[in-house]
């Protein structure tokens, strides 16, 4: 379900392990720029996951009007994260009304092409919807509560590069 990203070669992925890892601490405590940029990185997730999405879902929706839900959806993603990157919009409204349109999407197409769905995978849309909608209302601390999911991200990513390029070190010279 989730690809992982790191270096065939060892020394790059302890390398970049331990950037991640100094970056992460530095930016969160002393520096202050993970606040600074987490609307910035957040945007360019969105944007890159909203087209990614959209270019899978194309090629597996041959309906025009799935096809227009999901062009829709995607300018609208779009649009939302360049004002998100301007700070014409707030981070919870950002993530918590992608999220929603993302289940909507799913939803709609569902119905409209009355393709058959798991039980599970219907759920887990519905679910993403009621985050979207629970972001988008429930909570005012929203993006300081996100920088600190963000750094926790950044830092166990970085401590797994540094395992997984230590592991295959260690290995190696075993052999």
């Amino acid at each position: 379900m989730f690809k992982l990203y790191y270096f065939k070669n060892n020394v790059f992925n302890i390398i970049a392990g331990i950037l991640l890892v100094a970056f992460a601490i530095a930016a969160m405590f002393f520096l202050g720029i993970l606040s600074d940029f987490v609307n910035i990185v957040v945007a360019a997730i969105i944007i890159l996951y909203s087209v990614t999405r959209y270019l899978k879902d194309k090629t597996l929706y041959k309906n025009n009007n799935a096809l227009m839900i999901l062009t829709v959806e995607v300018i609208v993603v779009i649009t939302l994260s360049v004002l998100l990157i301007l700070e014409q919009l707030g981070l919870a409204f950002v993530i918590g009304l992608t999220l929603y349109i993302r289940g909507l999407t799913y939803l709609l197409i569902l119905q409209l092409l009355s393709l058959k769905s798991t039980f599970q995978v219907f759920v887990i849309y519905l679910a993403v919807m009621t985050l979207g909608t629970y972001i988008l209302f429930a909570n005012p601390r929203f993006g300081e509560l996100f920088e600190w999911v963000l750094f926790i991200f950044m830092l166990a990513y970085g401590v797994f590069l540094i395992a997984l390029g230590s592991n295959k070190k260690i290995k190696q010279k075993v052999k």
